[in-house]
């Protein structure tokens, strides 16, 4: 289990390419508007950057659902493969649910805030945190691998068997409702992984994979 897991940490996840489907949304003068993507592929990697903030569930039914209040209001949701990329340059924060039957990674970047609604029970998960981006995470996992970055600020809830961690000094990290078989840091391992590049590299493959079924 030790060494699944840190192969899964310590390697891009790459998936075939079932579908790519993108769309933007925006919301006329004082009106509350949602828009709604769902797809018969499914997604399990989340990338959030912007003004965004995501709340997460587990279920079979996999949808997403766009909410803004302010006018003109615009929010960029992707689907590459099993891959989900939401962002929005508003400055004033836009609101994305998410369901999915499986999460094996959230990435988050600027200032979006990401958090799941009821617990995740899942094999394994990773969560990479950047800059000011929050994240409020309640998980029931064999393997949890989390990186705090910048001024990032992760919550963490639940259980799992074992948690490798990095964490730079001036970003936070809660525990006080989480608990761990074993934890460790992975600091020496995985110092010098460029995730965002990593991340992008498993969507070059995708791509790759799909041309090539063409």
């Amino acid at each position: 289990m030790k060494t699944a897991i840190k192969t899964l940490f310590a390697t891009a996840l790459t998936a075939i390419v079932l579908s790519s489907t993108a769309f933007s949304t925006f919301a006329k003068d004082g009106e509350k508007t949602a828009a709604e993507l769902s797809s018969a592929s499914s997604y399990n990697m989340l990338q959030v950057k912007g003004n965004v903030r995501v709340y997460l569930s587990q279920g079979n039914k996999e949808n997403v659902r766009v909410e803004r209040n302010s006018s003109e209001d615009k929010v960029a949701v992707q689907k590459l493969g099993n891959k989900l990329l939401i962002s929005s340059e508003e400055s004033s924060p836009v609101t994305v649910y998410v369901t999915l039957k499986d999460l094996k990674r959230i990435e988050a970047y600027d200032q979006s805030y990401v958090k799941t609604e009821g617990s995740f029970t899942l094999p394994v998960l990773q969560i990479f945190l950047n800059d000011q981006a929050q994240a409020d995470v309640n998980v029931k996992t064999a393997g949890l691998y989390s990186v705090t970055k910048g001024h990032s600020s992760l919550k963490l809830s639940g259980q799992a068997d074992e948690h490798i961690l990095i964490k730079e000094d001036v970003s936070k990290l809660k525990t006080e409702g989480f608990a761990a078989l074993k934890t460790e840091s992975g600091q020496r391992l995985f110092t010098q992984i460029d995730f965002e590049a990593q991340f992008t590299e498993s969507l070059k493959v995708d791509h790759i994979v799909a041309m090539n079924r063409k």
